[in-house]
């Protein structure tokens, strides 16, 4: 009898922590479905720092290819050009949006175009001016993720197309006045906030 009982009591705790490993498993699967279906910004912040590095990379290897055939006035003429097909092109490598943007532009497309746009600039405008350390960051608005990366001016070569007149020689910039007469993008010092990259991404 007491052999009987015990198979008994054995079967039902078997039954039961079969039962508990079962649920363990569907809430464990349905927890991973639904991650899967939420926004993680940390993945953004990764992809976004991925993208704007490359994008920034690809940039710089024209611009110094320029710079060495024909001179910063040259570069600026190249990127007038090139810059903006190249940035479209590796948008839709990427899938996503790449811009850069600034409240001091050098080319009108280069202007916020949104308020969350709007907002992300601001936000790197406001720190940098109370001196505070400026980071990546995302915002989101409907299905859109936004990646904000701050451009700062970190080479001495960046001054020589966007610093003061005395930075800029003369031909250079009577080249950036004839492409850009509403030009907004000169005047800055080393370590100045320039702008910022903003990747658009369409939440999953």
């Amino acid at each position: 009898m007491k052999t009987l009982c015990f198979f008994l009591l054995a079967g039902i705790l078997i039954a039961c922590q079969s039962s508990t490993q079962e649920q363990k498993q569907k809430q464990t699967t349905q927890e991973s479905k639904e991650n899967k279906t939420k926004t993680n910004p940390h993945n953004y912040l990764e992809l976004g720092e991925k993208i704007t590095t490359a994008t920034q990379a690809a940039l710089l290897k024209i611009v110094s290819q320029a710079i060495a055939q024909k001179g910063t006035h040259g570069a600026v003429e190249y990127c007038n050009i090139k810059a903006l097909s190249i940035i479209d092109s590796l948008s839709k490598m990427h899938k996503c949006q790449i811009r850069r943007i600034s409240d001091k532009y050098r080319n009108p497309q280069d202007k916020p175009q949104n308020t969350v746009e709007e907002k992300g600039l601001q936000t790197f405008l406001e720190k940098h001016q109370k001196q505070e350390q400026l980071v990546h960051f995302t915002l989101q608005e409907d299905n859109n993720i936004y990646y904000f990366k701050p451009i700062m001016i970190s080479m001495e070569t960046c001054l020589k197309c966007h610093g003061t007149e005395k930075d800029i020689n003369e031909r250079t910039l009577h080249t950036i006045n004839q492409l850009y007469p509403n030009d907004l993008a000169k005047g800055y010092r080393l370590r100045a906030f320039r702008g910022a990259w903003v990747v658009r991404f369409q939440a999953k």
